[in-house]
């Protein structure tokens, strides 16, 4: 039987961000999802994200919702998941 997929989307400052010990806790239970994906919604631009996922022990995750929702992209790639023109 296949499980069905589910979508975790969590916000990073002051919820993922903020408390090491608990991101570390966070990226250790990230490990070992099968069928659940990791979108990351945030205000912060791409650039910012991706420098944060260099940094810090987030889990990398499926997508990226950036720039207060203006910007989907597909993970690891950052490919932008709408094909209108993102701004930079």
């Amino acid at each position: 039987m296949n499980a069905v997929p589910w979508l975790l989307v969590c916000d990073l400052d002051g919820t993922l961000l903020g408390h090491d010990e608990s991101l570390f806790e966070f990226e250790k239970w990230s490990r070992n999802l099968d069928t659940v994906r990791i979108a990351y919604a945030t205000g912060r631009h791409l650039v910012s994200v991706i420098e944060c996922l260099t940094q810090t022990a987030l889990p990398l995750p499926d997508f990226l919702i950036t720039n207060i929702g203006t910007e989907i992209w597909s993970m690891p790639t950052a490919t932008p998941l709408f094909p209108w023109p993102i701004l930079n």
